[in-house]
């Protein structure tokens, strides 16, 4: 459900987890549908900002060279598509069907690495 459970959440629940910090609650419920998740993401650090900023170094990286813990990012328009690359999958949560696995086509792609900061 959106702006509960989404790409977004799917990253910050994870540095959460990583670091025990709260980065979920500044966004847990600030949306709810399409419309309002791109007026919150308007105003909110864009994707490759935030990673960077929370422990990852920001990397070009061909998708045969991911490695345990990467956060890929997909550039989906204006904005981006975040998955991580975890059991040699990727995985990403989408839009009302939950958490898919393989969710990246082969290619090059932005990729935070994970310092362990």
């Amino acid at each position: 459900m959106r702006g509960q459970w989404d790409c977004n959440l799917f990253i910050t629940d994870l540095l959460d987890h990583l670091d025990g910090g709260n980065r979920s609650e500044a966004i847990r419920g600030k949306y709810h549908d399409r419309r309002t998740a791109i007026r919150f993401q308007s105003k909110y650090t864009p994707a490759p900002d935030f990673i960077a900023a929370n422990g990852f170094t920001l990397v070009e990286k061909d998708s045969t060279e991911f490695k345990e813990h990467d956060i890929i990012l997909v550039p989906t328009g204006k904005y981006w598509t975040p998955s991580l690359y975890f059991g040699g999958a990727t995985w990403s949560i989408i839009e009302d069907q939950g958490m898919m696995m393989n969710t990246v086509e082969p290619g090059t792609y932005l990729v935070g690495e994970y310092n362990g900061k």
